[in-house]
């Protein structure tokens, strides 16, 4: 994928600004400005379209800043190998793709290793690579039908379904299933029914949360979730603004890479005939 964008961006010549963040989106005499931190550097446009997709902003507990200070914790993002990890028990946060398999490849090295959350039920690899299990999810399970929206619900509260593992080879890797974790006490996460647990290791696989605060239009509506308010990435409040990679921004796979291309092509036939 890397080398395919990289050749991408070659052969179409295209001013790709590496190593350059964005930290506000305005605008001013009828023009899109858009800062970067690099100092004084602007670039102004006539249309803007915001790719910055569904993981932004890691979603960490804000009862996490009470745990003891000698316990190691940080969110799945920055998760590389079981080293980062201190020895003793962990506890991995979070049950969906990422905390499973994040607490396996921990539990490898011999630690005791804790995975709290809901199930969330999983889905044979077998299936999700299957061309029509994605055909159903570009082609058929649109955002506005009920059984998209059921499962978005779905999604929200439980979070997505396992792919490569199940909770039978969970707990065969020696992973021990805990409830939730609540809250803190005395410095120890607390899983649900006031269970204090003495590990030595957090990892937050929590998930994300939508960040715009450095989106200042004021037109831009957002709904309940966070979520800009959109018609397939089209923002017809703000002529001009577009987005890709939102979750379920017309499909069940939009913010996947074997779905955002889709929701690109829209994107782009809009600028071209507007």
């Amino acid at each position: 994928m890397a080398d395919y964008l990289e050749t991408y961006a070659a052969t179409f010549e295209l001013p790709v600004c590496l190593e350059t963040t964005v930290e506000a989106l305005g605008q001013q005499d009828g023009h899109y400005v858009v800062e970067t931190e690099q100092e004084a550097r602007q670039v102004t446009a006539e249309n803007v379209v915001v790719a910055t997709g569904a993981f932004a902003t890691p979603n960490v507990p804000a009862f996490g800043d009470e745990l003891d200070p000698t316990i190691t914790q940080f969110h799945s993002t920055a998760y590389r190998n079981p080293e980062q990890v201190s020895e003793g028990a962990a506890l991995v946060v979070g049950a969906g793709n990422a905390g499973a398999e994040i607490a396996t490849d921990l539990a490898a090295t011999g630690r005791r290793t804790f995975l709290s959350g809901r199930k969330t039920g999983s889905i044979p690899l077998s299936v999700f690579n299957s061309r029509p299990f994605w055909w159903l999810g570009r082609d058929v399970i649109t955002a506005d039908s009920w059984l998209c929206k059921k499962i978005e619900q779905r999604s929200r509260a439980r979070g997505d379904p396992l792919v490569r593992l199940t909770e039978r080879k969970i707990q065969q890797a020696g992973v021990e299933r805990v409830a939730r974790t609540q809250g803190v006490k005395d410095g120890k996460p607390v899983l649900d029914g006031e269970r204090p647990l003495g590990v030595a290791s957090v990892v937050w696989a929590t998930g994300f949360q939508p960040d715009y605060g450095w989106i200042d239009l004021p037109r831009l509506r957002f709904d309940g979730g966070g979520y800009p308010v959109h018609d397939r990435g089209v923002v017809p409040a703000q002529p001009g603004l577009y987005f890709i990679g939102l979750p379920y921004q017309s499909t069940l796979v939009s913010a996947s890479l074997g779905g955002v291309g889709a929701d690109a092509r829209y994107v782009v036939d809009h600028l071209r005939t507007n």
